[in-house]
């Protein structure tokens, strides 16, 4: 049986790196993606119902979530709110591992760093607490297993942050703070 891990990623400027990551990786893991309608759920919701409704269409035993880091990312709702349900636990499912993956698409990707400003606020909370780790695209399975392994020690060892207030709607400009 594979193991099974979540792909989350900007649906509109990232899909050609999230086709190629399971065109490489679908043979060593089961890939599970976001098939509810994000954007239809109403903000008035609770954040329970919708982290739930993730929960268990969306991550149901997956044991990392891995954020595809493109330009837009960190502006996205639905983003912040599959890292939110992932960083949870339920009855039925344990909360995920955490781990970050800068595409070619992110502006800093040539310089091999970072802004804090330009990564999912939530995803940036939970690296600084050492829960999540970020790293720079790859096609190596290797790697890829090895950062999964490492996500999966984490996961027992480190509490998640989960402070941040769930996002209402998607984010504009460059500061999020």
């Amino acid at each position: 049986m594979k193991n099974k891990i979540f792909i989350s990623y900007h649906h509109s400027d990232d899909e050609f790196y999230k086709e190629l990551f399971i065109k490489n990786f679908s043979f060593q893991y089961d890939i599970l993606l976001n098939r509810t309608e994000l954007n239809k759920m109403d903000n008035k919701m609770s954040t329970e119902f919708i982290q739930k409704k993730i929960r268990n269409e969306c991550l149901i035993d997956s044991i990392v979530t891995i954020v595809l880091i493109g330009a837009q990312t960190w502006q996205s709702k639905n983003i912040d709110w599959e890292i939110a349900s992932s960083l949870s636990s339920d009855e039925s499912n344990a909360r995920s591992g955490l781990i970050g993956i800068l595409l070619p698409t992110y502006p800093l990707y040539l310089q091999n760093k970072f802004d804090p400003f330009t990564i999912p606020p939530r995803f940036y909370d939970n690296l600084k607490i050492g829960y999540a780790k970020i790293y720079k695209w790859t096609t190596s399975v290797d790697e890829i297993d090895l950062w999964i392994q490492e996500a999966i020690q984490r996961k027992e060892q480190i509490p998640p942050d989960q402070t941040r207030p769930w996002f209402s709607n998607n984010r504009v400009g460059a500061n999020w703070s």
